[in-house]
């Protein structure tokens, strides 16, 4: 068991500074919604005559 873990070590920790990358933007993603942030610009978004920054500047 810990020689196929000692083995499979670099994998392992490869996938879970992956995965945690992923969850710490994935939260920053969702809090800068909950606090009434932008995910980018408006350009694209089918949302910008709803978004709180075009509300404030009308």
């Amino acid at each position: 068991m810990l020689e196929a873990l000692g083995m499979n070590l670099p994998t392992l920790t490869t996938a879970l500074l992956v995965a945690g990358a992923a969850w710490g933007s994935l939260k920053s993603v969702v809090n800068d919604h909950k606090n009434g942030g932008c995910c980018g610009g408006c350009g694209g978004c089918p949302n910008a005559g709803n978004c709180h920054s075009a509300a404030k500047e009308s």
